[in-house]
Protein backbone atom coordinates (compact mmCIF):
# COMPACT_ATOMS: atom_id res chain seq x y z
CA UNK A 1 0.00 0.00 0.00
CA UNK A 2 1.65 3.66 -0.77
CA UNK A 3 1.87 5.76 2.33
CA UNK A 4 3.37 9.20 2.09
CA UNK A 5 5.03 11.49 4.47
CA UNK A 6 3.77 14.68 4.74
CA UNK A 7 5.98 17.25 3.98
CA UNK A 8 5.23 19.04 7.63
CA UNK A 9 6.12 15.79 9.09
CA UNK A 10 9.18 15.51 7.16
CA UNK A 11 10.55 18.72 8.32
CA UNK A 12 9.35 19.04 11.36
CA UNK A 13 8.96 15.40 13.18
CA UNK A 14 9.59 15.98 16.50
CA UNK A 15 6.05 17.72 16.32
CA UNK A 16 4.62 13.81 15.84
CA UNK A 17 6.44 12.51 19.29
CA UNK A 18 4.56 15.21 21.66
CA UNK A 19 0.84 14.22 22.13
CA UNK A 20 -0.59 17.33 22.54
CA UNK A 21 1.69 18.66 19.93
CA UNK A 22 0.93 15.81 17.51
CA UNK A 23 -2.70 16.42 17.95
CA UNK A 24 -2.75 20.03 16.51
CA UNK A 25 0.21 18.76 14.03
CA UNK A 26 -2.10 15.97 12.64
CA UNK A 27 -4.93 18.26 12.49
CA UNK A 28 -2.94 20.66 10.27
CA UNK A 29 -0.96 18.06 8.35
CA UNK A 30 -1.29 14.54 9.02
CA UNK A 31 1.83 12.61 9.78
CA UNK A 32 1.51 9.93 7.30
CA UNK A 33 -1.32 9.62 3.85
CA UNK A 34 -2.30 5.99 3.09
CA UNK A 35 -3.99 5.08 -0.18
CA UNK A 36 -6.63 2.98 1.73
CA UNK A 37 -9.67 4.02 2.97
CA UNK A 38 -8.73 5.16 6.80
CA UNK A 39 -10.62 5.58 10.00
CA UNK A 40 -10.81 9.44 9.99
CA UNK A 41 -9.71 10.99 13.89
CA UNK A 42 -13.01 11.00 16.01
CA UNK A 43 -14.03 14.31 15.40
CA UNK A 44 -13.02 14.48 11.80
CA UNK A 45 -15.65 14.17 8.91
CA UNK A 46 -16.06 10.66 7.30
CA UNK A 47 -15.12 12.26 4.22
CA UNK A 48 -11.46 13.28 5.27
CA UNK A 49 -10.83 9.45 4.04
CA UNK A 50 -11.29 10.99 0.72
CA UNK A 51 -8.82 13.61 1.13
CA UNK A 52 -6.28 11.29 2.69
CA UNK A 53 -6.73 8.82 -0.35
CA UNK A 54 -6.56 12.28 -3.02
CA UNK A 55 -3.94 13.38 -1.10
CA UNK A 56 -1.59 10.81 -1.03
CA UNK A 57 -2.50 9.59 -5.02
CA UNK A 58 -1.15 13.45 -5.33
CA UNK A 59 1.93 13.65 -3.28
CA UNK A 60 3.20 10.09 -4.95
CA UNK A 61 2.47 11.49 -8.61
CA UNK A 62 4.46 15.21 -7.52
CA UNK A 63 7.29 12.90 -6.27
CA UNK A 64 7.00 10.81 -9.92
CA UNK A 65 7.12 7.55 -8.28
CA UNK A 66 6.94 4.49 -10.36
CA UNK A 67 4.14 3.03 -8.43
CA UNK A 68 1.16 3.20 -6.10
CA UNK A 69 -0.98 0.13 -4.97
CA UNK A 70 -4.14 0.49 -3.19
CA UNK A 71 -5.37 -1.94 -0.70
CA UNK A 72 -9.08 -2.42 0.38
CA UNK A 73 -9.92 -5.53 2.88
CA UNK A 74 -12.97 -6.97 1.23
CA UNK A 75 -14.48 -7.23 4.51
CA UNK A 76 -14.91 -3.28 4.27
CA UNK A 77 -17.19 -3.65 1.22
CA UNK A 78 -19.88 -4.89 3.71
CA UNK A 79 -21.91 -3.17 6.69
CA UNK A 80 -20.53 -4.08 10.00
CA UNK A 81 -17.27 -5.12 7.89
CA UNK A 82 -15.29 -2.13 9.23
CA UNK A 83 -15.74 0.40 12.19
CA UNK A 84 -15.08 3.00 9.50
CA UNK A 85 -18.16 1.44 7.32
CA UNK A 86 -20.70 0.66 9.57
CA UNK A 87 -23.75 0.99 7.87
CA UNK A 88 -25.17 0.34 4.25
CA UNK A 89 -24.95 4.53 3.98
CA UNK A 90 -21.57 4.31 4.87
CA UNK A 91 -20.80 1.55 2.32
CA UNK A 92 -22.37 3.78 -0.87
CA UNK A 93 -20.27 6.93 0.81
CA UNK A 94 -17.66 4.47 0.34
CA UNK A 95 -18.53 3.58 -3.57
CA UNK A 96 -18.67 7.23 -3.68
CA UNK A 97 -14.85 7.62 -2.33
CA UNK A 98 -13.78 4.78 -4.60
CA UNK A 99 -15.98 6.29 -8.02
CA UNK A 100 -14.11 10.07 -7.23
CA UNK A 101 -10.48 8.41 -6.22
CA UNK A 102 -10.68 6.10 -9.77
CA UNK A 103 -11.80 8.69 -11.43
CA UNK A 104 -9.13 10.97 -10.93
CA UNK A 105 -6.04 8.45 -10.56
CA UNK A 106 -7.53 6.90 -14.29
CA UNK A 107 -6.24 10.47 -16.05
CA UNK A 108 -2.56 9.58 -14.99
CA UNK A 109 -2.13 6.23 -14.22
CA UNK A 110 -2.39 2.74 -15.42
CA UNK A 111 -4.65 -0.33 -12.99
CA UNK A 112 -2.87 -3.33 -13.18
CA UNK A 113 -2.69 -7.22 -10.97
CA UNK A 114 0.23 -7.29 -8.83
CA UNK A 115 1.28 -10.49 -11.84
CA UNK A 116 0.98 -7.78 -14.03
CA UNK A 117 2.91 -5.27 -12.25
CA UNK A 118 5.53 -7.92 -11.23
CA UNK A 119 5.65 -8.28 -15.48
CA UNK A 120 6.07 -4.98 -16.03
CA UNK A 121 8.79 -4.39 -13.54
CA UNK A 122 10.82 -7.60 -14.93
CA UNK A 123 10.81 -6.48 -18.19
CA UNK A 124 11.39 -2.56 -17.37
CA UNK A 125 14.47 -3.43 -16.04
CA UNK A 126 16.05 -5.90 -18.38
Amino acid sequence: MTIRSSAFHQSAPWAYRIPLVRRAANRFSPSLSWLCPVQPALDAPLGRSLEVMLQAARDARAARVAHMEFMLHSSELMPGGSPTFATASDIERLYEYLQRLFEELSGWCRGMTLREFHRHAVAGSA
